[in-house]
């Protein structure tokens, strides 16, 4: 998976907690390319319920694990394409 890179920053004036994510899928040679992912939490909610922080990091992850995978193809049949079209000839 591609290096992630999480900050949290205060925003407003009652405390909200801003959590972020960004991807870099940047490949040498290629111009900047990044996904990010963002989340507020409002005070309350982190009262109410201490371990909201530590699911979103983990649905946060997931999501961005999903991402950064290898693109594949939507069926296997692809790879037999330039076969198939011979044999219909």
């Amino acid at each position: 998976m591609n290096k992630l890179t999480w900050f949290a920053q205060e925003i407003g004036v009652d405390g909200w907690l801003l959590l972020a994510v960004d991807l870099d899928l940047t490949r040498h040679g290629e111009p900047e390319n990044m996904i990010g992912h963002r989340r507020a939490f409002h005070p309350f909610q982190l009262d109410e319920n201490p371990l909201a922080l530590a699911v979103a990091i983990e649905e946060m992850t997931e999501i961005m694990g999903r991402l950064s995978a290898p693109p594949r193809s939507a069926s296997r049949a692809c790879a037999f394409t330039s076969a198939l079209q011979e044999q219909q000839r």
